[in-house]
């Protein structure tokens, strides 16, 4: 049992304690036990036997506490190893001029039956009171909100996640380790919630936040995937976003962006502006800083509209790929101008021909690039089996989305009101009849097949520029080597129709 009870005002209670550890070394003898380390700590060959902390302290500071079920054995002096030494070790979180005078008493038995109690002065030496000093581990001894930062107006469309900018950002918190231990600190968790007079709601105003780690300073480099610690999708405040990785090392210093998105139908006039706590652990110490706020209230604005037509795709190069070696491989380039008003997301790429397989993209889809701003894309695609091929461009349909929530699919190729075709392939591929065009606007074709008679032996239809056909007749015969006739259509996405003159196959 350890109590302290006897301890001049102002006493330390259980408040200032975050554990209390009893230690153990069995002696061969002697009369007095093994000094603790300059340190304080229990000499090195103490060991830990049991701790309390939590509600166990409830009563340390009246009643007392008690270290129950030790099975401790300490022989009779007859045989040897006839004592033992316990140290009782707080770990102190304390308030600096708070007393200690601890007393501590030991029961137990002694032979088949007998039971003691023993209360020696105390877990000090007679007399003396000991009183909190120093610092102990305490997080961030600085944890403040930075002055000045964020925008005082933020459009509503703004997509600060992953954004690589600086325009959902609209709160930057520090954290600075000083004390004089060894312990790095690691921020768990912060807690968000609105300021008052703020008018903003949660989901309709401000749709997710997220935080980020910065190398120092912030800038519109630290806003990306890597380095983001910690997200939710808002649906109500308070709101407490779990931070992994987020730490600082001991005696570092490191800085936060908060980053929020504003779906497009944010109400205009309302305002964002957040307080903010966050629960910290250093060492065995776990902490709540804050609450801090922000001293700059952002305006939600309507900012321009979506103009998807503004958003330019630069023609794919090469203006054809072709394979040689069966499932080669090619890197096709894009670029995206945005200049549409708003942000953008690149969703996907889907190939035109079915013989092309996208084998990945980098970077990696979907990706955002803000307005004025341009991303190039380079899709690796691999080729055909049965080779050589060649492949003229658009090879794919690019999609892409607004902030707004408005989409388009576009072919990576130049932009073409009028359907055009400017020419038209048929090759007999193994037991394959292979039908392509090159073109714009080109949204499907289609394409059947006549024997010299006139009668149909087989059509096929297809999205894009492709069409294939086996080499057979409506029986399921492989077609006789010869020369066949073919009509061509092709189709754009607006409804115009191109139809070929008559033409010849050759089946050998």
């Amino acid at each position: 049992m350890v109590h302290n009870a006897d301890a001049p005002a102002p006493k330390a209670d259980s408040s200032d304690i975050i554990a209390l550890k009893l230690f153990y070394i069995p002696t061969s003898g002697g009369s007095t036990c093994p000094a603790p380390q300059s340190n304080g700590n229990p000499p090195a060959a103490a060991v830990q036997i049991a701790s309390l902390s939590g509600g166990a302290l409830a009563n340390f500071a009246t009643t007392g506490v008690t270290f129950s079920g030790l099975a401790i054995f300490v022989n009779d002096e007859a045989v040897g190893n006839n004592m033992g030494c316990l140290y009782v070790v707080a770990d102190l979180l304390g308030v600096n001029g708070r007393n200690f005078k601890t007393t501590t008493g030991v029961s137990g038995v002694e032979g088949p039956s007998g039971s003691f109690t023993d209360v020696p002065p105390g877990g000090a030496p007679a007399g003396t009171v000991r009183t909190i000093s120093g610092t102990a581990s305490a997080g961030c001894e600085t944890f403040s909100a930075l002055t000045g930062i964020g925008p005082s107006t933020i459009l509503r469309g703004t997509v600060g996640f992953d954004a690589s900018n600086l325009n959902g950002r609209v709160m930057e918190f520090r954290c600075v380790d000083t004390d004089p231990d060894t312990s790095s600190v690691t921020i768990n968790s912060v807690t968000i919630t609105q300021a008052s007079g703020a008018t903003a709601q949660a989901g309709s105003d401000i749709s997710r936040i997220a935080i980020y780690q910065c190398a120092g300073t912030c800038t519109s480099g630290d806003i990306n995937a890597s380095q983001r610690v910690g997200s939710v999708t808002v649906t109500s405040f308070p709101v407490t976003i779990p931070l992994s990785s987020a730490l600082i090392p001991d005696n570092g210093s490191d800085t936060f962006a908060v980053v929020v998105d504003v779906p497009t139908g944010a109400t205009v006039g309302r305002t964002i502006q957040f307080v903010l706590t966050a629960n910290v652990t250093e060492g065995s110490v776990t902490l709540t800083h804050g609450p801090v706020t922000d001293d700059l209230a952002s305006t939600i604005q309507a900012g321009p509209s979506c103009d998807l037509s503004q958003v330019r795709i630069v023609p794919a190069t090469p203006s054809r790929v072709r394979f040689t070696q069966p499932s080669q491989q090619r890197t096709i380039r894009v670029v995206i101008y945005n200049n549409s008003g708003q942000t953008i997301s690149i969703d996907d790429v889907v190939e035109l021909y079915d013989e092309l397989l996208i084998v990945s993209t980098a970077p990696d889809l979907p990706v955002t690039v803000n307005n004025r701003r341009r991303q190039i894309l380079r899709v690796t695609v691999e080729g055909p089996e049965e080779v050589p091929a060649t492949f003229w461009r658009p090879y794919f349909d690019i999609t892409f989305t607004c902030a707004d929530g408005t989409s388009d699919t576009r072919p990576a190729s130049r932009a073409s009101q009028a359907l055009e075709v400017r020419k038209v392939i048929a090759e007999a591929v193994g037991e394959t009849l292979r039908f392509s065009v090159q073109g714009h606007s080109i949204s499907g074709i289609s394409v059947q097949l006549f024997d010299l008679m006139g009668r149909v032996v087989g059509q096929a239809d297809a999205d894009g520029p492709v069409v294939m056909l086996k080499a057979q007749d409506r029986s399921g015969q492989r077609l006789a080597p010869g020369v066949y006739l073919y009509i061509m259509t092709v189709r754009s996405p607006d409804g115009q129709v191109w139809r070929s003159e008559v033409r010849k196959l050759i089946v050998r």
